[in-house]
């Protein structure tokens, strides 16, 4: 399983594409171009598990486009297996905040994932509110020239509950008939504390989302984290897909506590990268930053730990030639 590292707060559009992809996961759509039908096959473009929004007294969700950004960072720590983003920004109202996001997939755990968000209001006190979301809505858009192509691979299966905590949401593809769940847990803290929060729920056949309402002080971090498990009809030895995932997303322990094995995990794939020497920068221009780019991504395919069956060394396009678009005539 991998996801793309758009911002969680932010929606699909021009600049932001959220993607959750798993090996072997594909689908096949007709669309109908100038009389012929053209049939193309894609990775599909699962429902997205990073949605999380943050509310400030009631006002529209906190995006880039509606705050005056004051600093912003982004990073991949290959070290410790994660994506990092810490922002500040001031809204219209004047107020001040920092947020700093944490987020990875285990290799360890290989259903679970999980986002961190540390939020802190700098210079104002008041009431928030954090939208955490299962979202099926999802298209596979995000290549210019494949956008007249039929891009909807999902039909809605059912959301549901496990507990006052957990959300979790079934789809499955429309074509190849996989079954896709996710199941997610969204829990508050102060320091080592869990805070009681006021929940909402909201949910449509494709999305589900929880709303959760709790106080901050000036100066007092909050951290938020959503844990999150996910599971196909693909998956050895999984009958009910809904019934696996909904379980695990009830998983005790905190964020960190998952990434600590997460990172036991990560050690093959350090010396992996280590051992590869990239190309000569003056045998060709930018060849060693392109291998070394690559490198995790290569690495991360063939995890040491993984059982037979499960890895995937080669694209699906080596092995059964490629899915691309073709019309039939």
């Amino acid at each position: 399983m991998c996801t793309r590292g758009a911002a969680e707060w932010e929606d699909d559009d021009d600049l932001h594409y959220p993607g959750t992809y798993i090996h072997g996961v594909y689908n096949r759509e007709t669309t109908i171009l100038g009389g012929h039908p053209v049939i193309n096959e894609d990775l599909v473009n699962l429902p997205n598990w990073l949605v999380l929004k943050l509310r400030i007294e009631g006002d529209d969700p906190v995006r880039l486009d509606n705050v005056e950004v004051l600093s912003y960072r982004h990073e991949l720590d290959i070290r410790n297996a994660i994506v990092v983003r810490e922002l500040r920004f001031r809204d219209r109202s004047g107020r001040e905040t920092s947020l700093r996001s944490r987020r990875f997939v285990s290799m360890a755990h290989t259903h679970h994932a999980g986002i961190e968000w540390t939020v802190t209001a700098e210079n104002w006190s008041g009431r928030v509110e954090v939208v955490s979301a299962l979202d099926g809505r999802v298209l596979n858009s995000n290549v210019a020239r494949y956008r007249q192509l039929e891009g909807r691979h999902l039909d809605p299966v059912s959301p549901r509950t496990f507990d006052p905590e957990v959300i979790a949401l079934k789809v499955e593809t429309r074509q190849s008939n996989v079954y896709i769940s996710q199941a997610a847990r969204t829990h508050v803290y102060r320091g080592s504390e869990q805070l009681a929060v006021a929940r909402r729920l909201f949910q449509m056949e494709e999305y589900i989302q929880q709303v959760l309402a709790f106080d901050v002080e000036q100066g007092s971090p909050v951290r938020v984290e959503k844990m999150v498990a996910i599971f196909t009809s693909r998956d050895r030895a999984t009958g009910e897909t809904l019934g696996h995932a909904g379980p695990r997303g009830q998983i005790g322990g905190t964020l960190s506590d998952l990434h600590r094995g997460a990172r036991s995990a990560r050690f093959g794939l350090e010396r992996a990268v280590a051992s590869v020497r990239p190309p000569r920068p003056r045998r060709r221009a930018g060849a060693a930053s392109a291998a070394a780019a690559h490198l995790p991504h290569s690495a991360g395919v063939l995890p040491p730990h993984r059982r037979p069956g499960r890895g995937c060394a080669r694209p699906r396009s080596e092995r059964r030639g490629l899915p691309g678009a073709r019309v039939l005539g």
